[in-house]
C-alpha cells in the first residue's frame, strides 16, 4: 500500500490528467456491466437496449440523430436518455424497491426525464402484483413531451411540473444534455410550475428525487410523513452538506454508488 501510494505521488501532471480522462471510461464499463441486470426485468428485449449503451460512445460519433425504438421503450440517439435507463441497474437498489412496493400506494418519479425510473417501477410493480400509482414529474417541456410518447406513458400519472420546496414558479435552467436540466427557485415568475412533495404524496410513498441540485432545498424543508422510502442523487455543490445525511434525521441512509464528478446515489429508509 505504501508503495502504492508513492507511485500515486510520482505521476506527472499529464499522467494524472490521461488518469482523469480515463475516469469516464472506466466509470461506463462499469455500468455496462451493472447494465446486465436489466435481463432479469426486461428479458431477451434488453439485449438491444443493453448493446446500445455499450458502444454508446462510439455510436454516437456515427448516429444521425432520430429516435430508437426498443420493445419497451424509446430513446433519442442525440441525447442522454439511454444512459437513464442503463444506469438504472448502478444507481438504485432493486431489492429495497421490490420490498417496498407491496406496501406503498404511490410512487414519486421526480425529475423523471423520459421515464426511465417510473418504468422500472411498473415493471417491478407488475411482477410482484403491487398495485401502485406511479407520477412522473418532469419540468423540462422536450422531455416532457418525449415521456408523454413512451409506450407506457398511459400507465403513469404525467405531470409537467418541478419538485421544489414551495409552490409557485420557477425559472428552466438548460443543462449541457438532457439528463442535466435544471431549476432556479429565485422569484414566482418562471415558466415552470412547482408542486411540492405535500401536494403529490397519497398515501405511503416510495420517492425517487433526481432534481438536478434542488434536493438540498427541498429536503431542508419537510419530508412527508407519507415517504417511507427513497432514491435520492445528491449534487456536489459548494455551500451545500458533502452528502443529504444531516438533513433528513429519523432513517436511514445507504450509499449506493458515486459517478466521475462527485454526485452521489442513495437510498433512505425511514426508520
Amino acid at each position: 500500500m505504501a508503495h502504492q501510494r508513492a507511485g500515486l505521488r510520482s505521476l506527472s501532471p499529464s499522467g494524472e490528467a490521461e488518469g482523469a480522462r480515463l475516469l469516464p471510461l472506466i466509470d461506463h464499463l462499469r455500468r455496462s456491466a451493472k447494465a446486465g441486470a436489466g435481463f432479469q426485468i426486461f428479458g431477451i428485449n434488453w439485449l438491444r437496449p443493453w448493446v446500445s449503451y455499450l458502444l454508446g460512445p462510439a455510436l454516437r460519433r456515427v448516429l444521425d440523430p432520430r429516435t430508437i425504438g426498443f420493445r419497451d421503450f424509446q430513446v433519442r440517439s442525440s441525447e442522454a436518455d439511454l444512459y437513464t435507463f442503463a444506469n438504472l441497474f448502478e444507481d438504485y437498489d432493486r431489492e429495497l424497491l421490490e420490498r417496498s412496493l407491496p406496501g406503498v400506494q404511490t410512487v414519486i418519479d421526480g425529475g423523471a426525464n423520459v421515464g426511465a425510473f417510473s418504468l422500472f417501477a411498473l415493471k417491478l410493480a407488475t411482477r410482484a402484483g403491487a398495485r401502485i400509482r406511479i407520477t412522473a414529474v418532469e419540468p423540462h417541456p422536450g422531455n416532457f413531451a418525449f415521456l408523454s410518447r413512451q409506450p407506457f406513458a398511459g400507465a403513469l400519472n404525467l405531470v409537467q411540473a418541478a419538485v421544489g420546496p414551495a409552490t409557485g414558479r420557477a425559472d428552466l435552467v438548460v443543462g449541457i444534455n438532457s439528463a442535466t436540466h435544471s431549476v432556479n427557485f429565485e422569484g414566482d415568475t418562471g415558466t415552470v410550475p412547482v408542486v411540492t412533495l405535500r401536494e403529490l404524496c397519497s398515501g405511503p410513498t416510495f420517492l425517487k428525487l433526481d432534481v438536478e441540485g434542488s434536493e438540498w432545498q427541498i429536503l431542508q424543508g419537510e419530508l412527508p410523513r407519507e415517504v417511507i422510502a427513497m432514491f435520492l442523487e445528491w449534487h456536489v455543490a459548494v455551500g451545500r452538506p458533502a452528502d443529504p445525511r444531516e438533513l433528513v434525521p429519523g432513517g436511514t441512509w445507504t450509499l449506493k454508488s458515486r459517478d466521475p464528478y462527485g454526485n452521489s446515489t442513495w437510498s433512505w429508509t425511514r426508520n
